[in-house]
């Protein structure tokens, strides 16, 4: 097993402390893998470049998947393209998925747009007082 910061921790402790199978998180999680993986294989066939951002790099490298307390998934995307995939959003996926961002909810108030899976309930502390509905989500 590998140790991480020299703490005795390894993956497994780390998984288990944290996020343990069948936990809330660790169910949002591999929900949120399935929408990731829809959208790249969507972006892959309309030809936009699509990446792991932010933390999601660091998991992978460093976990093999999620950090274990993580709970999103962040992509990145050339700006050019951006309107280009919500084009696609628009026609192929409103029902099954909704889009948050200031254009679309003055109350939303992150600079990021999010993906959220409709049906679900998803919702940080610090986003709890706001008149927005929030499910599982990328950014």
């Amino acid at each position: 097993m590998i140790k991480l910061f020299n703490t005795g921790e390894t993956q497994e402790t780390l998984r288990q402390d944290y996020n343990p199978d069948g936990s809330v998180l660790r169910r949002a999680q591999l929900r949120m893998l399935d929408m990731a993986i829809y959208l790249q294989e969507t972006a892959k066939k309309i030809g936009i470049p699509l990446r792991l951002d932010g933390g999601n790099v660091l998991g992978a490298l460093r976990h093999s998947g999620f950090i274990p307390w993580d709970d999103d998934i962040d992509v990145c995307l050339p700006a050019e393209d951006f309107n280009k995939l919500l084009d696609i959003y628009d026609k192929e996926w409103s029902e099954k998925y909704s889009i948050m961002n200031t254009e679309r909810d003055i109350n939303y108030p992150f600079p990021t747009t999010r993906i959220m899976l409709k049906g679900t309930q998803f919702c940080e502390e610090a986003l709890a007082p706001l008149p927005l509905n929030l499910g599982i989500f990328l950014d």
